[in-house]
């Protein structure tokens, strides 16, 4: 082989590599889908009006929960160099991170399922 033919069959050859890893990409997507998808056979289907009123209520239940109350936590004391004993802290700060829990386990019980908003009557 010439030096050309050879540098043509390795252009060919990393096309072949490139192709090869594009379509390799492309299964991979399309099988951690079919994944997703079968899991998701198994679970109990809500429309997107019931999804979002369980959204809904577990931002309200959040949204309503006394954050600063401090029989909900365990309080850190302290004493002053005077003598004086005082808490140190009692303040829970992550309601959106407790939020984003809460909704990331229901979508792990439930599949979302579109409704069907064609009018067949």
């Amino acid at each position: 082989m010439t030096k050309d033919e050879l540098k043509a069959k390795i252009v060919t050859l990393e096309l072949a590599i490139e192709k090869s890893k594009s379509d390799t990409c492309n299964v991979i997507s399309e099988l951690d889908k079919c994944k997703k998808d079968l899991t998701d056979l198994s679970k109990p289907k809500l429309t997107s009006q019931q999804y979002e009123a369980i959204h809904q209520a577990v931002e309200a239940g959040i949204g309503e929960f006394d954050f600063d109350d401090s029989d909900n936590y365990s309080i850190d004391f302290g004493i002053d160099y005077d003598g004086r004993v005082h808490c140190e802290s009692f303040c829970f700060d992550n309601a959106t991170d407790l939020e984003h829990n809460i909704i990331e386990k229901l979508e792990e019980l439930f599949a979302v399922q579109e409704e069907d908003t064609s009018d067949n009557s």
